[in-house]
């Protein structure tokens, strides 16, 4: 039971460190990171964006893109 606990602990951990690894690519100055960045976040299960046809790259900048 304790190695049950202590994987579960671990899985969190990979997750987290997942999580800020895909934020820190979302504002990547690189537009070919970024954009790979939302499509994995836009892909997530139960995300708010999916349906929706919106892309954080368009939310940040307004609509503006900086890169084409």
């Amino acid at each position: 039971m304790a190695a049950t606990g202590a994987a579960g602990v671990s899985a969190a951990a990979s997750e987290k460190q997942e999580f800020y690894q895909l934020l820190k690519n979302l504002i990547n100055p690189s537009c070919m990171v970024r954009r790979q960045a939302e499509e994995i976040y836009e892909n997530i299960p139960g995300s708010s964006s999916q349906g929706e046809g919106c892309s954080l790259y368009y939310t940040w900048t307004d609509g503006h893109g900086f890169c084409t």
